[in-house]
């Protein structure tokens, strides 16, 4: 009996088992052998040669046969293999956007929980910090309020802010210019290499100066060392004219023009002294002086 093998079924593998234990049986009888275990070419060789042509020729039916079967198993598993593989991917990635948005709620949980606390935490310390400041301020002097207390660190915290940046004048203004290669060239000049951002101060205006450069750096460490090396430019051709400066708030600078006012006032008073600006104040010295600066 011959049967597709994309017909096969469990009835359909039994009989061809059944067959073959049949055939097997016949050829041992023909051998008389009664196991597989006695079997020899002497054996073989009892049986006449239309017998063993008619069982050969069975034998290969049933191994075609069986051959059709096997891969045909080995199809359905494959497939069920590569079924059970899509499967397993789609629940692997439910199971990612899952917990991604199970984290995405955690995250906006515990950030609103931060806000809170944070407000709440800041609240409560100006309202204890300006019930100090009324409790120990004479009654004649006007009571400190939450909002003057919010001024004051808003101050503070512009302060802070400044501190990470610098202004550059007198720095050429160009059509279409790669700004913070400029000043990253500058910066080059005396041995820093930050990263920076920056950007022209005001409108441009036709036949006007240059406008300075504000420059932010990532610390005020970094705008410190700056700082402490801008004299440098001085000694380089290109940005001999260049000046560097931190970035002032509107009142530094009004005091700092006070003190260029009086600086130029010495200059023309004692002309045989070297004057300078330090620290938020005038200094002179001889100008004879090697370590004046």
């Amino acid at each position: 009996m011959t049967i597709p093998p994309s017909e096969y079924g469990e009835k359909e593998i039994n009989m061809l088992r059944g067959d073959s234990v049949e055939l097997l049986s016949k050829a041992m009888y023909e051998m008389e052998i009664t196991a597989m275990k006695q079997l020899s070419p002497s054996c073989v060789k009892k049986m006449n040669k239309d017998t063993a042509c008619n069982l050969l020729h069975e034998a290969l039916r049933y191994l075609e046969e069986f051959t059709g079967v096997v891969s045909t198993d080995y199809k359905m598993a494959s497939n069920s293999v590569k079924h059970l593989m899509f499967e397993t991917q789609e629940t692997i990635i439910k199971l990612q956007s899952e917990l991604l948005a199970c984290k995405n709620e955690q995250l906006e949980s515990l950030q609103t929980s931060v806000k809170s606390s944070v407000g709440e935490s800041v609240k409560a310390e100006f309202q204890s910090f300006s019930s100090v400041l009324q409790a120990n301020c004479p009654e004649s002097q006007k009571p400190v309020s939450s909002e003057m207390i919010k001024k004051a660190v808003k101050t503070v915290v512009q302060e802070e802010d400044r501190n990470k940046n610098l202004m550059i004048f007198g720095l050429s203004e160009q059509d279409n210019e790669e700004l913070s290669t400029v000043v990253s060239e500058v910066f080059s000049a005396i041995g820093e290499k930050p990263r920076i951002e920056a950007s022209r101060v005001g409108k441009l205006k036709p036949g006007k100066a240059v406008r300075p450069v504000k420059v932010t750096a990532a610390s005020a460490t970094i705008v410190n060392q700056i700082l402490a090396k801008s004299r440098n430019l001085r000694a380089t051709e290109k940005f001999k004219t260049v000046f560097i400066s931190p970035d002032r708030s509107p009142e530094q600078r009004a005091k700092q023009r006070e003190l260029v006012r009086d600086m130029k006032r010495l200059v023309t008073e004692q002309p045989d002294k070297l004057h300078f600006i330090r620290n938020g104040a005038i200094k002179s010295t001889d100008k004879t002086n090697k370590t004046a600066e």
